[in-house]
């Protein structure tokens, strides 16, 4: 099966890009040079401002937020001036979790789940093929009525995850179900189809699945920075595969 393999070294990247970084950082806030600063953390919060982009476009696209109310900028200011606070307390390693940790942080402020979320979690299984159909014609409408998502999600603005069959069907059982899937579906529509079941999730489940897939974090890695138990983070992100593979098996009546 083929893997997501452009983001397979991201968080090595990511990695030894605070730690060069760091010391640097260091110095020029206890000099308090803010231009200086800001300059080279710019640098390091580009994947975490893409983190915070995509889950700003979820909370939207399924009515948690309103429309152009909130943008990536303006919970990226407040990072910046978080990590200006806090950074000489930490090490490298502190860093990079702390920087996703607070972000979700940030996220929660603007964002309240709604309980029909938890009850599509609850519901998953017994979900029609109408009813995901349905789902989906919900979400591309806001509440004026306007088809918002799938113009949003095509928009420049919003970060391009390339969501694939393979960091959901892992199974040897589902090998024939990732391989008819893949003849018949394009890489868009496969991309497109497991971003629709994520915003139908709660975010908690939103955001785990991308730290792993998108930024792949460890369960014990996301577990540092939801402050979770590691097993509920790995129960977390089963169901979000879940919610997935069974979306792909009832809207396309493939057993």
């Amino acid at each position: 099966m083929k893997t997501n393999d452009k983001y397979s070294n991201w968080k090595a990247d990511f990695r030894q890009m605070v730690k060069k970084e760091l010391p640097k950082l260091k110095m020029y806030q206890k000099d308090g040079d803010t231009k200086h600063f800001n300059e080279v953390l710019g640098k390091i919060l580009l994947g975490v401002k893409k983190y915070i982009q995509g889950h700003l476009s979820r909370a939207v696209g399924n009515g948690q937020i309103p429309h152009k109310k909130y943008k990536p900028e303006d919970l990226m200011d407040e990072l910046y001036l978080a990590t200006y606070e806090h950074i000489h307390k930490m090490d490298d390693s502190d860093l990079v979790n702390w920087l996703f940790q607070k972000s979700d942080e940030l996220l929660a402020k603007v964002i309240k789940e709604e309980s029909f979320q938890q009850e599509f979690v609850k519901n998953v299984d017994a979900l029609t093929k109408p009813e995901w159909d349905e789902m989906d014609e919900k979400i591309t409408r806001d509440a004026d009525g306007d088809l918002v998502m799938d113009e949003e999600l095509d928009d420049i603005s919003y970060p391009k995850n390339d969501y694939v069959l393979a960091d959901v069907l892992v199974r040897d059982n589902e090998k024939d179900l990732y391989e008819k899937l893949n003849k018949e579906l394009t890489p868009k529509e496969i991309h497109r189809q497991i971003n629709i079941t994520l915003h139908h999730l709660p975010v908690l489940l939103q955001s785990i699945y991308d730290l792993a897939v998108i930024y792949q974090f460890t369960p014990e890695e996301i577990a540092q920075i939801k402050q979770l138990p590691v097993d509920e983070v790995r129960q977390h992100l089963a169901q979000a595969k879940k919610a997935i593979r069974l979306r792909f098996e009832k809207k396309y009546f493939i057993k």
